[in-house]
């Protein structure tokens, strides 16, 4: 069998099995290929931008990954105030973040900092005061 120029460079970004199929069958492994692929979390814990302008005030909400940063989202979970004018600057459902998490959703960095901020991921039920 002779190989395509295209296969060649792709050669690194796929396993043996997946070469092999798409050396034999050509087209036919594109769908192998495709299916084959991991599928990231389609949930996501993150932080949404709310406030005036130099007055940044954050919602940390789970959203769909496919919506844009300040778009909808399936839940608010809490809110965040970087520059601690608001008392308190960090309020977090805990309860409802842990519920998200065991279904699976992704917090950013920045919201992975926060919800251990706020105790969710504390082995006892007692949230940070």
């Amino acid at each position: 069998m002779t190989e395509s120029p295209a296969l060649r460079l792709f050669y690194p970004l796929l396993s043996a099995r997946l070469i092999f199929a798409a050396q034999r069958y050509g087209a036919a492994a594109h769908t192998e290929i495709r299916q084959t692929q991991e599928v990231g979390p389609m949930v996501k814990i993150r932080l949404s931008r709310f406030g005036s302008r130099k007055n940044p005030h954050y919602r940390v909400v789970v959203a769909d990954v496919r919506r844009p940063r300040d778009g909808g989202y399936i839940e608010s979970l809490g809110h965040y105030d970087p520059r601690k004018t608001a008392q308190p600057p960090l309020a977090i459902d805990v309860e409802r973040a842990r519920y998200w998490l065991s279904q699976g959703a992704q917090p950013t960095q920045t919201a992975r900092r926060l919800l251990r901020e706020s105790g969710v991921f504390r082995r006892d039920e007692a949230p940070a005061a």
